[in-house]
């Protein structure tokens, strides 16, 4: 117990988007303010959700202004949030968009291990 020759090895995948799903809460077919995104995450994220700002993901078309609502669900292995754009920006296309947690991000598991860069296509629920 803790002698400094103990072998770590991580059974379970490192801190990732695996999904990312968009809700038309408003049944209107268009991505826009109110709108909720679903991320599913390989392991619980550690982060509170305070700390979760817009500047901790990229979109491959404009970010939101601001996510609103950020709540973890499922023992905090799902992230939903709504979120509100600038009227000069352009929202994500669902299936042709991708969403992606930046390095350096706020995210971070119990190991505190960051979350890791990839992009995830962004798909309709």
């Amino acid at each position: 117990p803790d002698t400094g020759d103990e072998i770590i090895e991580y059974f379970r995948p490192p801190l990732a988007i695996s999904r990312a799903y968009w809700v038309d809460r408003n049944n209107n077919r268009r991505v826009d303010d109110d709108d909720s995104l679903i991320l599913r995450f390989t392991r619980p994220v550690k982060t509170p959700k305070e700390d979760v700002v817009v500047t901790d993901f990229e979109f491959s078309s404009d970010n939101p202004a601001t996510f609103p609502n950020v709540q973890l669900t499922n023992h905090n292995m799902t992230m939903s949030f709504q979120f509100k754009y600038d009227s000069a920006d352009t929202p994500f296309q669902p299936g042709n968009d991708y969403i992606n947690v930046v390095e350096n991000s706020n995210i971070v598991d119990y190991d505190d291990f960051p979350c890791r860069s990839q992009e995830n296509i962004i798909r309709s629920q």
